[in-house]
């Protein structure tokens, strides 16, 4: 391989180790085998919730075990909820076709979502939140005191504690009542879940029935609090710790997140149209659609946990501006769902931008967008195994990138058949202080036949936009997700055919089948191209072409715990482009080409603004001789 060759392919390898560097794992905690039982569905009858709810006086449904503990609870110590402040705590679970929400009559706040249509690596119900531990508190200044919602222990206005949704409307409310000094009750405070049958977000709508009896007139500052350990459900953990952290989005949809590989927060100073918590494959979002938060902290971090369901730790204190005498509830939407691209994109909220397409660079997240996802969509209708679909993916593409390598090898072969005068100017210019000259020389000698030299690294600099759109692509398209192709049980993991017992630093603690064979053919293709372009060791720079043979080497510790159909795109990229090289090989004829070149001698040679710049150059050298 010629110098300008050798770049080409440098460059894209130095991409891909620049993202080696920054993708990093961090040490994963030791595993060990848990359970979690399945909540049963059942079908219930359901209530018409929607009525308007009656005046319910929340000391009445006090039991008397629970007024004993109403000793140091008084209007006077905590306010207008005194009565709420004790109670005892139930669980409520709401149910649609796509996911169940668990909810925790204290606070009446959402503590688990199980996504039905979705299993872990190892076939568990897969649930957002690590063992239940989703945290959801309001805060509100009373004419009276500070209220956390957290604190309470709010009355659902449903007769059954599971519920199936089969319409397209069905409200689950929980309320909790104000009382005055004298135990009157003088207002309500209600927390309205909206769902429907088959949608992954539902509403929150907490309003107020006589909210001016206990909320200040004017604009209240409310504080929205958002806690969640997030559960691990992928096989490799430091892979799934690696792709989950916080995503936001300003008010007019300017998205943005915290660090994935290190414990990071920030402070929000502008309005926010809505923050996603994120794991690899999978989110929960809280939407502010009718005005934003004002401001925000968010925070994730990692806890030290043995627990090998652990993931990360997020949370979120927003500011919402409400004001009792004008609005009539304070209204955001959760979204609980997979990360799958025409999903997120019907909401028009940019929540997309969740999923790592290459937003940071146009031309690649454009590939993603506009080529690769309508392509690999339009074949999944076919109900072709997800191998086969890469396979078409991989073969349409090289076939749209053909005459780029067509161009790349022309030029190759071109400067191969110049070889011999290539050497025999290096040999007239040996010294360093003719390197003005040989370059005259070799510029003269490319001018008079019609070559260009960047010719053939250029083609290769338009291919990297591709290659990394598909390095992107491939770990964080959920259809691969537990899908299998041959030995691997997962195309979204990597593909380990032989457990090694012990770990081997920078490669694992497995073999990965498809990252090998990746390994074996970019070393075959190496070697092929080299005798292809009769180039030798002393032909390249110093240390060259070690650096050839040893950046796939490296590349097999960082492929070997990455995503299968990431390695198994490669490899086929290599045969399929072994495969071209051969036919336009036997297409291109050495003798017709080196005749063209002959031929283009025989013109007049017009000399370029460099050649003249050259020549000036030497001229000035000679006159300081």
């Amino acid at each position: 391989m010629k110098k300008n060759e050798i770049i080409g392919i440098l460059l894209i390898f130095v991409i891909l180790i620049v993202f080696s560097l920054l993708n990093k794992p961090h040490t994963p905690p030791q595993q060990q085998t848990t359970t979690e039982q399945d909540t049963t569905t059942k079908n219930v009858v359901k209530k018409d919730i929607e009525k308007p709810l009656p005046v319910v006086d929340s000391t009445k449904d006090k039991t008397p075990e629970d007024s004993t503990h109403l000793k140091g609870f008084s209007y006077a110590s905590k306010g207008e909820f005194f009565h709420h402040f004790t109670g005892k705590e139930d669980s409520l679970i709401v149910e649609n076709d796509v996911f169940k929400v668990y909810f925790s009559t204290k606070g009446a706040s959402i503590k688990q979502i199980e996504l039905k249509q979705f299993l872990t690596w190892d076939k568990r119900p897969l649930k957002l939140y690590f063992n239940d531990e989703n945290f959801f508190n309001v805060v509100f200044t009373t004419k009276k005191n500070i209220l956390h919602t957290e604190k309470l222990y709010f009355l659902p206005r449903v007769s059954d504690r599971h519920v199936v949704v089969n319409k397209d409307s069905f409200i689950v409310s929980f309320e909790a009542s104000a009382v005055n000094e004298n135990d009157s009750v003088t207002g309500k405070l209600i927390f309205d879940y909206i769902f429907k049958k088959n949608a992954y977000d539902f509403d929150l709508k907490i309003r107020t029935i006589n909210g001016l009896t206990f909320l200040p007139p004017g604009t209240n500052l409310v504080t929205v609090e958002w806690n969640s350990n997030l559960a691990q459900n992928e096989k490799h953990l430091e892979t799934e710790r690696n792709n989950s952290t916080i995503h936001y989005a300003s008010y007019d949809l300017e998205t943005n997140y915290l660090s994935e590989r290190r414990d990071d927060e920030k402070k929000i100073t502008f309005q926010l149209a809505w923050i996603a918590y994120k794991s690899q494959f999978f989110t929960s979002v809280l939407i502010s659609k009718q005005k934003p938060f004002s401001s925000s902290e968010l925070k994730v971090y990692t806890r030290d946990m043995d627990d090998p369901h652990y993931l990360k730790t997020m949370s979120s204190t927003s500011v919402y501006e409400f004001n009792p005498d004008k609005d009539n509830a304070i209204r955001l939407t959760w979204f609980a769902g997979p990360l799958k691209y025409k999903l997120l994109r019907s909401y028009h909220l940019k929540l997309e931008r969740q999923i790592p397409l290459g937003w940071s660079f146009a031309p690649i997240a454009w590939i993603n967008i506009y080529i690769v996802i309508p392509v690999f969509n339009w074949l999944e209708r076919y109900n072709l195994n997800y191998g086969i679909i890469i396979l078409i993916l991989t073969i349409l593409l090289k076939i749209v990138l053909f005459p780029i390598t067509y161009r790349t090898y022309l030029s190759s072969a071109k400067m191969r058949v110049l070889q011999p005068d290539i050497e025999a100017i290096n040999k007239k210019y040996p010294k360093p202080e003719d390197a003005v000259k040989k370059q005259q020389a070799l510029m003269n000698l490319y001018k008079s036949s019609g070559i260009n030299p960047a010719s053939g690294c250029l083609p290769m600099l338009l291919q990297l936009p591709i290659l990394i759109a598909m390095f992107r692509f491939f770990p964080s398209a959920i259809e691969l997700r537990q899908k299998s192709f041959l030995w691997a049980h997962d195309l979204s993991s990597y593909d380990s055919i032989l457990d090694l017992g012990f770990n081997i630093p920078f490669y694992g603690d497995h073999v990965s089948l498809f990252t090998l064979l990746m390994t074996l053919s970019t070393l075959a293709y190496t070697r092929i191209n080299e005798k292809l372009m009769n180039t030798n060791a002393s032909q390249t720079l110093p240390g060259m072409r070690l650096m050839t043979y040893l950046l796939p080497i490296l590349f097999l510790g960082f492929f070997n715990n990455y995503s299968a159909a990431l390695s198994y795109y490669y490899l086929l990229v290599n045969l399929i482009t072994f495969a071209q090289i051969f036919g336009i090989r036997y297409l291109i004829k050495e003798e017709k080409l080196k005749a063209q070149i002959e031929e283009y001698r025989k013109r007049p040679i017009k000399k370029s603004k460099w050649q003249q710049r050259l020549e000036e150059i030497q001229k000035q050298q000679q006159r300081k001789r």
